[in-house]
């Protein structure tokens, strides 16, 4: 190979890697340019981590059904800045997640440039398809799903795994558990293929030492996180949010239901390729490694889509599905096929990547700092309330918004009067949430009260939320669908 190639292939290397870099730095919504832009779960996330930084407790002082170590990222986020910790966090997560894809493509036999190739489709296929605003429990579940693959992949390929690999890949499945547990498919599945593996080339007398320091992993993050919950007296209270409000929110969907979420996703690229591509590798070599990422694709989509909802940003667990198979073919090219071929099939990959690229969702995601619309702070109606309640409320107010829109709280500085600072949709899964909330308003003094007249429940509390309007508030301005309400 020629000097001029060699360096050739660097460069293209180099740029795939800084295009990476690029796309994930402006990935997220609440970047540097454009502060303050969070979507509707990213804002309640946030603004549980304020309540922690000032003192509270998740599930105790501020509900949501999120598993605590969501919360405890939050919060070390706005300790590291107010403003952009968070992002930095993110920006974090997903660089280690895609230093690991690059590791799983060369221990896979790959290149540095077929390396590169499959971090940069990675990165595409989750800002094309999946990442949906950021700052989303998914988004920080990718590395440790990474990390964890990297150390399956490792044992499957070359039989050696250290004793440091096997606790970290029990750390990030403990700790992905305790993100929101549904996302731990990946774990089930190739857990299941190393006892297979163990057992079906006579080794089960290693079983014993991988299961102790999987286990130990999940012990060093799980029992301090338990510790700190029963320590605050907020134990109960995640049972209660996390385990058991889960547990109805995910079941009562019917198989119809379900299947029609799934359907969402099998629609994408990512999943329209990677199926089918591992499914030849399968018929062809028959590989364990083949077979457990083929059974690992329609387990991921029955786990993510058991609430029988269709939401982007549950498609960010695939990805990592996506980056093995791509890594996986790419290895294969590059092992048993001539240089000329290897070229057309690097074309198609690029050409791939490309599709991806100009994809609707991505265009509208990389436009984040110029598409006003996405500028949840630019929003005429969201901006015009947060100036009214910081005209009228002082610092240390508590306000309470109606609906489900928390970066109302975010944007003026406010607290919620109530522990449940948004009520939709999580009040059609659990009536008394509904009940509770209504008793809060008439029982605590909010300085300010905004009702979104389009939320789930309106029509069925709005005789109560008149009558507590007309004995203590009077209307101050009608936003758009939202009533805004300041205390005689």
């Amino acid at each position: 190979m020629s000097k001029y190639s060699t360096n050739l292939k660097t460069v293209f290397a180099l740029f795939l890697i800084v295009c990476s870099i690029v796309i994930i730095f402006f990935l997220p919504s609440n970047n540097p340019f454009d502060i303050g832009n969070t979507y509707t779960d990213s804002s309640v996330y946030t603004y549980i981590g304020h309540v922690m930084k000032d003192g509270g407790m998740p599930y105790l002082d501020a509900f949501d059904h999120k598993g605590p170590v969501l919360y405890l990222i939050e919060l070390l986020g706005l300790t590291i800045h107010r403003n952009i910790g968070i992002w930095f966090l993110e920006i974090l997560s997903l660089a280690i997640g895609l230093f690991y894809t690059y590791r799983c493509a060369r221990l896979y036999g790959c290149g540095r440039v077929s390396s590169c190739v499959t971090v940069f489709v990675t990165t595409l296929s989750l800002a094309s398809f999946f990442f949906d605003g950021g700052n989303i429990e998914e988004e920080y579940a990718f590395p440790l799903l990474m990390i964890s693959l990297f150390c399956f992949l490792k044992y499957f390929l070359t039989d050696r795994i250290s004793r440091v690999e096997l606790t970290a890949c029990g750390a990030a499945f403990a700790a992905v558990c305790l993100i929101r547990v549904n996302m731990a498919g990946l774990w089930f599945i190739l857990c299941l293929g190393v006892i297979v593996d163990c057992v079906k080339q006579r080794k089960a007398n290693k079983l014993p030492k991988l299961i102790l320091y999987f286990l130990l992993g999940t012990v060093v993050v799980s029992l301090p996180v338990l510790v700190w919950l029963i320590r605050n007296h907020a134990f109960f209270a995640f049972v209660e949010d996390y385990l058991k409000f889960n547990f109805a929110y995910s079941t009562g969907h019917g198989s119809i239901r379900i299947f029609q979420s799934m359907n969402g996703f099998l629609k994408d690229t990512p999943v329209l390729i990677g199926i089918p591509v591992t499914t030849w590798f399968c018929l062809r070599e028959r590989k364990l490694t083949d077979i457990l990422c083929l059974i690992c694709y329609p387990v991921s989509l029955l786990l993510l889509c058991l609430s029988g909802h269709y939401f982007f940003h549950y498609g960010l667990l695939l990805c990592p599905l996506f980056a093995w198979t791509t890594a996986r073919a790419l290895s294969f090219v590059e092992q048993n096929r001539t240089v000329q071929k290897r070229k057309w099939t690097y074309a198609l990959t690029l050409s791939l990547a490309v599709c991806m690229l100009f994809n609707s969702t991505f265009l509208s995601i990389a436009g984040y700092i110029a598409d006003p619309i996405r500028d949840v702070e630019k929003q005429p109606m969201v901006k015009t309330i947060v100036n009214e309640v910081t005209a009228n409320t002082e610092d240390d107010d508590a306000i309470s918004v109606m609906g489900n829109c928390n970066i109302i709280y975010l944007l003026s500085g406010r607290s919620s009067v109530s522990k449940y600072s948004y009520q939709d949709p999580i009040a059609a899964v659990s009536p008394e949430i509904l009940n509770e909330y209504l008793m809060d308003l008439q029982s605590l003094k909010a300085k300010m009260l905004i009702v979104d007249s389009t939320c789930s429940f309106y029509d069925s509390v709005k005789n109560e939320i008149k009558k507590v309007t007309d004995k203590n508030y009077r209307l101050l301005d009608r936003v758009e669908q939202m009533e805004v309400y300041v205390r005689k």
